[in-house]
């Protein structure tokens, strides 16, 4: 998610996102579809804008309510999607709603769970222990294998089978595709040439 600090008097905003694959920060980051320049990730980034850290702090009336999370404070509206009363100090504006600080975290949770639920390293893996048995798939099998392996490594999630920062599964998934790009390649060659003899 994209967060929009405010600036001081006559500059602009600077928005920062990071990356949910490979941690890298980007400047200025546009709303909506984005594709990470580092790691070629897909994702979905949001604009919103943090509460402000200082606001006006107005008791309730008789007539008004109060916010659910600062009970001196009057309400300014409902959270739109648990409809808990909010102040000023905890509206937070996200994709045109207006929500909570514990909905916003909860948005948040889901957003970067959602983002770590492909370990290609694994993927990649396991391609290449398929391409073993059927090595005259091996030009096929092989360079997916090296793809999928080599994007789990450049990614900072999903490594429990690190050894001293190397991903173990990956780097076999590569050396396996490696292997099996040219046995299958040799294999597919052979084959045209035999079947050019005849």
């Amino acid at each position: 998610m994209a967060d929009s600090r405010s600036a001081p008097a006559g500059a602009t905003a600077i928005l920062t996102l990071s990356c949910p694959e490979c941690g890298r920060r980007i400047e200025n980051p546009a709303g909506g579809a984005t594709t990470c320049r580092s790691c070629l990730t897909r994702y979905t980034a949001v604009v919103f804008t943090p509460p402000q850290e200082t606001g006006p702090v107005v008791q309730p009336s008789t007539g008004g309510a109060a916010c659910a999370q600062h009970a001196r404070n009057l309400a300014i509206g409902s959270c739109a999607r648990c409809g808990s009363f909010m102040c000023e100090l905890c509206r937070i504006a996200l994709d045109g709603q207006q929500i909570c600080p514990s909905c916003f975290n909860r948005v948040q949770a889901e957003s970067s769970s959602a983002a770590n639920r492909l370990n290609y390293t694994s993927i990649g893996f396991l391609i290449s222990l398929v391409g073993v048995p059927m090595m005259i798939l091996g030009t096929l099998l092989g360079p997916l294998a090296i793809y999928c392996c080599v994007r789990g490594i450049f990614r900072n999630t999903n490594r429990k089978d690190d050894v001293a920062g190397v991903s173990v599964t990956g780097i076999l998934g590569i050396v396996l595709g490696l292997l099996e790009t040219v046995v299958g390649t040799v294999i597919f060659v052979a084959m045209l040439s035999a079947k050019h003899l005849r």
